[in-house]
């Protein structure tokens, strides 16, 4: 009888508990109204949602992605806030464009002083970055290998590749080793190819460190992104066949090597068609 009633008393404390917790914490979508005898006198008790509040530190981190990423949606930005999982929390989109509207000169201070902001000098062959894409050809998806010098912003390969494995990457990495010199840093990304065994173990011979960058954080190796971004931008404009990507390919990494096209939008503006041009012929 004793265990009986212990059990008896456990549950109804917890019952209690938990329905503490739910008056708390969420909303109830019906009211409750007092039990008297005359319903005509009988109110009605709402009863307030308990909205947690975003954390100051979420909201930093908020601003300085619709600063370094201005063109993406309250979706994209919330998506990528959530991919981070920096603060144990995730957020909707109707918080991250309530962010940007009440935030909104602060995104633009911001961006102004990432715009405005210049670039460390630092030597040759320090750190090289190293990053995959894609160019589509005649319905085909042919992978394009890039590497840049952060130091010199040298481009010193834009090759396409017949796959993506750690042998071929580090076939093609050896080689332009033996042209450049052989860097000490390798800054990359978390693709499946780059934190494999093979790639990270061929590294440790070569005696060059891996440095990869945060989940969902493009910015954190901007060059090479950059560099994809501005030949994307051009490739689109002109007719590519599967005989002239390697063609095209090496006059764009022409292009970058001897007349800095690695510049912002706004700025190179008016080089974009004499670019083009140069492309197309």
């Amino acid at each position: 009888m004793f265990l009986i009633s212990f059990i008896f008393n456990l549950i109804i404390h917890i019952n209690v508990f938990f329905t503490q917790l739910k008056e708390r914490f969420f909303i109830s979508q019906q009211p409750h109204y007092f039990t008297q005898a005359d319903p005509d006198i009988a109110k009605p008790i709402i009863k307030t949602y308990c909205r947690r509040k975003t954390p100051e530190h979420a909201i930093k981190y908020i601003i300085y992605l619709k600063a370094i990423m201005p063109h993406c949606g309250c979706r994209k930005i919330a998506e990528a806030f959530d991919r981070t999982n920096k603060f144990g929390m995730t957020i909707s989109k109707s918080t991250a464009y309530k962010i940007f509207i009440i935030y909104k000169h602060e995104i633009y201070a911001q961006r102004k002083e990432i715009r405005s902001r210049k670039p460390k000098a630092t030597p040759k062959n320090v750190t090289w970055s190293l990053d995959l894409t894609t160019i589509t050809c005649d319905k085909l998806q042919n992978t394009v290998m890039g590497v840049i010098d952060n130091g010199t912003r040298a481009n010193l390969l834009l090759k396409g590749i017949t796959n993506k494995s750690s042998i071929m990457l580090l076939k093609q990495l050896i080689a332009i080793i033996e042209l450049y010199g052989k860097p000490k840093k390798l800054r990359m990304d978390n693709e499946a190819n780059f934190t494999s065994r093979t790639f990270r173990l061929g590294l440790f011979l070569l005696g060059i460190k891996p440095e990869y960058t945060e989940v969902a954080c493009p910015w954190m190796n901007g060059r090479i992104e950059r560099l994809f971004g501005t030949l994307k931008e051009h490739i689109r404009k002109i007719v590519l066949t599967q005989d002239t990507v390697a063609q095209r390919l090496i006059e764009f990494r022409y292009l970058t090597m001897n007349m800095d096209v690695q510049v912002s939008r706004a700025q190179d503006a008016q080089e974009r068609p004499i670019t083009f041009a140069l492309i197309q012929t």
